[in-house]
């Protein structure tokens, strides 16, 4: 998207109905631009943002306090994380003390003791084979989801009837899938009521 402005309009010298076509371009850029990301002229809650579009990714330099910057980037490069980047923009804060993502928070979903979704954000159980016995279930996420298998996986799960404790584990099998299972106290595979997953990364 592209804005017309002429920068030099009103010129000094000139009659202003030399000037006023370009004047006109000029303000109708002027509110073309404004309405990209904010609610614009003449309406309701003028001047308000309605999102904000990022053009592209950056990489801004060292900040000095109160300075701060919001941007779009890929994975945060870090010592410890030597997986490949991913190509799929990610948001950071950088102020005087370091760089922060946005949010770790790359999955979620909470399913019924069936493995049946109830509530979730790119995770999903194909049923039956994402629930291949009891207490284990197969969970896949799509693709740029997460970058690589160094990530975590946080569980909460509710006790099945008769077996109110259950322990739980997972094992990352790639960047698109994982396995959880519940173990009752008495070591065997319990369904639990219900579960969530978690899913961070850096």
């Amino acid at each position: 998207m592209t804005f017309t402005f002429n920068t030099n309009i009103p010129a000094a010298n000139n009659n202003p109905s030399v000037d006023q076509p370009d004047m006109l371009t000029n303000n109708q850029s002027t509110d073309a631009i404004l309405a990209v990301d904010h609610v614009s002229f003449n309406a309701l809650n003028g001047g308000q943002h309605k999102q904000v579009t990022f053009n592209n990714r950056n990489v801004p330099g060292a900040q000095t306090d109160p300075q701060a910057v919001l941007y779009i980037n890929t994975v945060m490069a870090t010592s410890t994380n030597t997986a490949s980047a991913s190509t799929v923009s990610e948001m950071f804060y950088i102020n005087q003390n370091s760089t922060y993502p946005i949010s770790m928070i790359k999955a979620f979903g909470t399913f019924d003791s069936g493995g049946n979704p109830l509530n979730t954000w790119n995770m999903f159980i194909t049923l039956p084979g994402g629930h291949p016995s009891t207490g284990s279930f197969g969970i896949t996420m799509p693709a740029n989801c997460v970058t690589g298998t160094s990530y975590l996986v946080l569980i909460s799960s509710t006790g099945s009837a008769g077996k109110t404790t259950l322990t739980n584990s997972y094992i990352i099998n790639s960047a698109t899938s994982f396995g959880v299972q519940f173990v009752a106290l008495d070591s065997t595979f319990q369904d639990p009521t219900k579960f969530s997953l978690l899913v961070l990364q850096l």
